[in-house]
């Protein structure tokens, strides 16, 4: 959904607002190191919440918006209204092959069309990523795959799927290029797809390879 127009005092009031009734409150004290927050508004030696200043001054819920860095997500936002916006820390580092492969195989199976953000499905893609992220030594967080970026990467792949492209829509417009070698490799053979997918998800599952290997190498170059 796109975000309201409001002028930047109305932001400005709103981080007032959170000055005075969330910021020494349980839930938000210490909000900047919860990895949940990769960005904040910095004004007057003060940090805050991107995406919680955009609600509070447009009325908008945080589920409805995006805070990345695409037109119309709430850091661009916040930043055209000549407030500075700085990276709390690194992102998490590009998706593997073999991550986008088993994100591949949700989308096809779904048409292009994958469940939403707080779905079963979603979910159990997260925790999927999240293992094979810990099983590689990549990554201990839990939330190192969350949820919303998930989603996200899906919806990464309709750029490259002619039933979004040929009727002149497109997908979310960052990404690399492995997701588009991924796209050219398996699209058109949804079945290999699946079937590279799941010997991904059971070696997560039985967590048969050690640190930094993929167990599908052969399965995916060999064809």
């Amino acid at each position: 959904m796109p975000i309201p127009s409001v002028p930047t005092e109305t932001l400005l009031a709103a981080m007032t607002r959170f000055d005075h009734e969330l910021r020494d409150t349980p839930d938000w004290a210490g909000w900047e190191k919860n990895k949940a927050h990769l960005y904040a508004i910095e004004h007057a030696e003060q940090r805050y919440p991107v995406k919680q200043i955009v609600s509070m001054a447009t009325g908008l819920p945080v589920s409805e918006f995006s805070g990345g860095q695409a037109p119309g997500d709430a850091n661009v936002y916040v930043a055209s209204h000549d407030l500075k916006v700085i990276e709390l820390r690194r992102r998490n580092p590009t998706w593997a092959r073999d991550e986008l492969i088993v994100a591949l195989d949700m989308y096809l199976r779904h048409a292009g069309n994958p469940p939403g953000k707080g779905s079963a499905e979603i979910a159990d893609l997260s925790d999927t990523l999240n293992r094979l992220a810990r099983y590689r030594g990549i990554t201990q967080a839990d939330r190192f795959r969350n949820t919303n970026g998930v989603y996200m990467k899906l919806m990464n792949f309709r750029r490259f799927d002619p039933a979004f492209t040929d009727a002149g829509k497109v997908g979310l417009s960052r990404g690399g290029k492995a997701e588009e070698d991924v796209w050219n490799e398996f699209a058109s053979d949804p079945g290999r797809c699946h079937e590279v997918s799941e010997a991904i998800r059971a070696a997560v599952k039985n967590a048969r390879w050690r640190a930094k290997q993929s167990p599908t190498s052969r399965l995916t170059r060999s064809r």
